[in-house]
Formats: structure tokens, sequence, C-alpha cells
């Protein structure tokens, strides 16, 4: 091998010797002079640094790919750990126009509840109405210390039109609640009031039932383990890369 004598070399060369950009003007005259060695040795921030050497600008590239499949297997994994839940709306790892994850909305399924307060929409809708103007689809009500329909996560009162302003304690009474939300006590057959809700015409409410979650399971086990599957890929071409980096940076010292 001819042994490279840098001295003779003007930096332009060195640069197209090892197939790197020379950096610019402004940066090469700025502070103290940095030799051709200077160049060759391990960047310390890759980010702020005035004279990247070959492997900083691609390492600050994997960087920021492999936290974005790591912020998409995150999201997959939280699908995967409410599957079960009682009407959990699947998260996508694709973005909207404003650079947000897309959330499910469409209906799912109904699974069947032993308990009379739990209710859900049986079709498409928003869902309940709240008194703070929120819908939910979320059909698992308690009644609070005031004898209130709330939500059971947050205990938000269920927005109902009462028949008696005055009588909004439910809470002793036996409640049959039909698919246009409208409650009768089941024991005197009395109209109580109805609860708010945003449905289509299509669709109904149905008493002791609960929505489903929307997670397939099979279809998100198989986009993560896709995702782990590209990770481990990243991590082995950067590595591979910055292998071959660090050998063309022992072979130009060993030449210099």
């Amino acid at each position: 091998m001819n042994k490279i004598n840098i001295e003779s070399n003007s930096s332009n060369e060195l640069y197209d010797l090892f197939k790197i950009d020379a950096p610019k003007e402004k940066n090469i005259n700025k502070g103290a002079e940095k030799s051709f060695e200077d160049f060759l040795s391990p960047c310390k921030d890759p980010c702020h640094s005035d004279f990247l050497p070959i492997n900083c600008a691609e390492l600050k590239r994997k960087t920021n790919e492999e936290k974005s499949i790591q912020d998409d297997m995150k999201i997959l994994m939280n699908n995967i750990a409410n599957a079960n839940k009682a009407n959990y709306k699947k998260t996508y790892i694709y973005k909207d126009s404003k650079g947000e994850n897309i959330k499910e909305t469409s209906a799912a399924s109904l699974i069947r509840s032993d308990r009379s307060l739990d209710l859900a929409i049986d079709g498409e809708g928003k869902g309940f109405l709240l008194e703070n103007g929120e819908y939910t689809r979320d059909g698992r009500f308690k009644f609070n210390n005031k004898g209130l329909l709330v939500t059971e996560s947050n205990e938000i009162p269920l927005k109902i039109t009462y028949k008696d302003p005055k009588n909004k304690d439910w809470s002793s009474f036996e409640l049959n609640i039909n698919q246009k939300g409208e409650v009768i006590d089941y024991k005197t057959g009395n109209y109580l009031g109805k609860i708010s809700a945003d449905f289509s015409k299509k669709a109904r409410i149905a008493q002791s039932y609960l929505e489903t979650s929307n997670v397939h399971l099979p279809t998100e086990l198989a986009q993560l383990s896709q995702m782990f599957r590209l990770l481990e890929a990243e991590k082995s071409i950067y590595y591979s890369s910055s292998k071959l980096d660090q050998d063309a940076i022992s072979i130009a010292r060993s030449a210099a």
C-alpha cells in the first residue's frame, strides 16, 4: 500500500479520496484550525458538532428512524394490552394531516353484561351525552352518592331529560331502558325520563350490554412482529455501516 503524505495533499484531495463531503468554509475557519486527524476522530456531539466525522449524520438519521419505529411499537402494544377492555378504540400507527395518530371510531360488536346499568350503542353514533358536553360510547354507568347516573370511570353525570326535575335520584328504582333511551320504573311502569344520546336511525340503545374493543389481535400481533424485525434490521444496517466507517478510519490512520 502506498503511504499517503497528508502534508503534500490538499484538504479537498483527501476528502475526495475517502468519498466524504468537505465541511463548509465557515466551519473550517471557525475557531482553532482542525487537522485531518481531528476530522477522523470520533464525534462527541453528533447534533451540534461543527466538524462532523464520517458516521455522525448517519447516526442521527438512524436514531430518529429507530425512535419512530419504537413509538409505533408502543402504540401496537397498548392496543394489544387493551384488546379485552370494553369499548376500547384502537389507535393506528398511521397519522392524519395534523401529524396525530388516527383513532378508530367505528362501532364494535356487543357482549352481554349482568348489570342493568351497563348500556351500549348498537350501531353507529357519537354515543351517550354527558353533562360536561362530551360524548362517550363507554356505557359503564353507576349511581353516585346523590343517586345520579354517572360514568363508572370518572363519575361524570349522564345527560338526562327528567320527567320530574325535582326527583333525579333513581337509585331506588329498578330501571328498564328501551332502545330509544326512555327510562321506565320496572315495578310501577312509570316513565322517569330519557337518556340523551347520539346514534344513527338504524342504531339502538341496548341495556345490559357493553361494546367490545375493536382491536383485532392477530392483526396487531402481526404488525408488532413486523415492526420488531424492521427495528432489528435498522440496527443491523447501522452497525454494519459503522464498522465500515471505523475500518476506513483505521486504514486512513495507518496509511498516514
